[in-house]
């Protein structure tokens, strides 16, 4: 398969393991220990160097990833994420509710959850370490990428194919992740941004279109580089007036351009960030106070703050951490 290219594209200059086997993440012979923060907090990093995966008919950015081992009977209350969950089942079993159904994953199995929908965890689940990449879907072409997404997701019961590749490609990522060499995140890069294509490519093949295209239509290039500049200043009240002036560009312009590819107006989608940039911080840094976080992002009262992200997230600030393994 012929892969799109990528800023900072490596593929050309770096060799990757010529032997590749499944390894699964419980058996310790390649880690002795396997230090999970680390190993996430090399993955992340690693993804801001991504900024997005051109899909031809749509692009997907990457906001975090998580590497997890969720032990045997923990529980999680209903909750849903801001983003889509590709949670790929390494080793156990995971058992997920829905509204309306029981989902029972076991190793070697991909878990998709779109954004918005409730889930739980039961108390009946078996242990399972989970690999996890949370995702963002743009639409390039017209279409309601999201709408499109939830739906297939529904129909197939939340349940995504792997290609064989992927798998050998995990696997090589925690060779990678052993080793330490020079070349590390180059490789783990590449690595991440095939898994992901050749997932996307095998089971939203309907929504491709135009795949060997380079050029990049003008809603998503305005999109992508306000988003930037969201994320970069996204606890600085930043407004649709100071993007339109850094990117020498006309209110209504920006507006017009951003909802068409980002399927929200310009300022919804900054208060949709500065709320999915809150739930990260509070599961991301366990000591910080729900007050600290909400002020770090520019909410003067707290219970507004509180009131706003419950509505969103259909969980209180406080039950983030109790609630969700990712």
């Amino acid at each position: 398969m012929d892969y799109p290219s990528f800023p900072g594209d490596y593929r050309e200059n770096i060799e990757f393991p010529k032997k590749r086997c499944i390894v699964n993440y419980m058996d310790t012979s390649l880690h002795e220990p396997f230090n999970e923060d680390e190993y996430n907090r090399t993955i992340r990093g690693i993804l801001k160097s991504i900024p997005f995966i051109d899909c031809g008919g749509f692009v997907i950015t990457i906001p975090t990833s998580t590497h997890v081992t969720i032990p045997a009977g923990m529980s999680y209350d209903w909750h849903s994420h801001p983003y889509c969950e590709f949670s790929y089942i390494r080793a156990g079993e995971m058992i997920f509710r829905t509204r309306e159904e029981i989902l029972r994953r076991r190793e070697g199995d991909v878990f998709f959850m779109p954004q918005g929908v409730e889930h739980r965890r039961g108390n009946d689940a078996t242990a399972c370490t989970i690999d996890g990449f949370m995702m963002e879907f743009h639409s390039t072409g017209g279409v309601n990428i999201n709408n499109a997404v939830n739906a297939f997701a529904m129909k197939n019961h939340y349940t995504l194919s792997l290609p064989a590749a992927a798998k050998e490609h995990y696997a090589s990522m925690q060779e990678e992740f052993s080793r330490r060499g020079r070349f590390m995140e180059q490789r783990i890069k590449l690595l991440i941004y095939d898994i992901l294509y050749l997932m996307l490519s095998e089971n939203f093949d309907e929504l491709f279109s135009g795949r060997k295209s380079a050029v990049m239509d003008a809603p998503m290039r305005v999109f992508l580089a306000a988003k930037e500049l969201i994320e970069s200043q996204i606890a600085a009240n930043i407004s649709i007036k100071d993007i339109s002036k850094a990117l020498s560009l006309s209110p209504n312009y920006l507006s017009q351009m951003f909802r068409k590819a980002g399927e929200l107006p310009c300022g919804k989608y900054i208060q949709e960030r500065r709320l999915i940039r809150a739930y990260q911080m509070i599961k991301e840094n366990p000591t910080m106070k729900i007050r600290e976080v909400a002020e770090s992002l520019g909410y003067t009262d707290e219970l507004y703050f509180s009131r706003v992200f419950a509505k969103r997230f259909s969980l209180a600030p406080s039950a983030v951490r109790d609630n969700d393994p990712f």
